[in-house]
């Protein structure tokens, strides 16, 4: 009888232990799934903002300025020059102004775009047109007392600057005047690279005249990299993109590693940032499905800033 009631209080007790067991188990579990949940949604929050920023960025035509002043500086200083910062500021108004004015016309001549050819930071220039045009002003007031001071500079680029901001005007007066009268598309494209290659690199050019070959080497391989850049974009927005784009830039990021193998001491660096903006470009193409239109695009100008990844690289 002792021995019955024994084994049934001590049945009771392992009864009560499993029980409490199974319940320090579950409440363990809900507290790692309540930590896996929030940490998941501070993932989430901070790629939302994240994307936020990139898209804000891209919609103030802020993404071709901060790419054009970043690269002007990054190749000075791996040519080892001093560039004045009345250069770099130019060099990011006169882009902004440049760009901003390209998507407000875009945006004016919305109306007689075929379908699917107004883009998201069209709409967005059609619609804060009064901003953009005093903003701009105020820009073009800041940038002329900069282009003052750069044509007293020793060494200035000051003639070149003027020849090519001419020749682009002209260019871009063409591109809209002639909207009306048939596509231009797959020649626009090529605006950016040639623009940029000149604008970023004739500032140390003018300055260091000895590093002649090197800085046109890597000209040559930072314009082919931005013309991928719209030649990708272009290929997003619309449908029938070329399929050797993809091609064009592995090869040209195969190119960019060799010649930068070969130590072309000052522009290694600068041929290793073109490298890694083309491998960024494929990566972007690979996974475009994933990602809105309007962050894609962004993040296209985004893989431009590679020279923040090989400042290591510069003395």
């Amino acid at each position: 009888m002792l021995d019955s009631v024994h084994d049934e209080s001590g049945l009771k007790a392992k009864t009560s232990d499993a029980q409490a067991a199974t319940q320090a188990a579950s409440q363990a579990a809900a507290h790692t799934g309540a930590h896996t949940l929030r940490f998941a949604s501070r993932q989430t929050s901070l790629r939302a903002q994240l994307e936020q920023g990139l898209v804000r960025w891209h919609l103030l035509s802020l993404d071709a300025p901060t790419v054009a002043a970043l690269w002007t500086w990054f190749v000075a200083r791996c040519a080892r020059i001093a560039l004045p910062s009345t250069v770099t500021a130019a060099m990011f108004l006169a882009v902004w102004l440049l760009y901003a004015a390209d998507r407000l016309l875009d945006g004016r001549a919305g109306d007689g775009l075929r379908a699917g050819e107004l883009e998201r930071r069209h709409r967005f220039h059609r619609t804060h047109r009064q901003a953009f045009t005093v903003a701009m002003a105020a820009g073009l007031g800041a940038l002329i007392p900069l282009i003052l001071v750069m044509a007293r500079l020793p060494g200035s680029a000051f003639r070149p600057f003027v020849l090519l901001g001419a020749a682009l005007a002209a260019w871009f007066a063409v591109i809209h005047l002639a909207r009306p009268l048939g596509s231009l598309r797959g020649t626009k494209e090529l605006v950016p690279g040639v623009f940029f290659g000149a604008a970023v690199f004739l500032p140390t050019l003018t300055r260091a005249p000895e590093l002649r070959l090197w800085l046109e080497i890597a000209a040559v391989a930072f314009g082919l990299v931005c013309w991928l850049n719209c030649r990708f974009i272009d290929g997003w927005e619309h449908a029938g993109a070329e399929s050797k784009t993809p091609v064009l830039a592995a090869a040209l990021g195969v190119l960019s590693v060799c010649l930068a193998a070969v130590r072309l001491e000052p522009m290694t660096p600068v041929l290793l940032a073109v490298s890694l903006a083309a491998a960024g470009l494929l990566w972007l193409n690979r996974i475009q499905a994933r990602l809105d239109p309007t962050t894609l695009r962004a993040a296209a100008d985004a893989v431009l800033l590679t020279p923040l990844l090989v400042l290591f690289w510069v003395r």
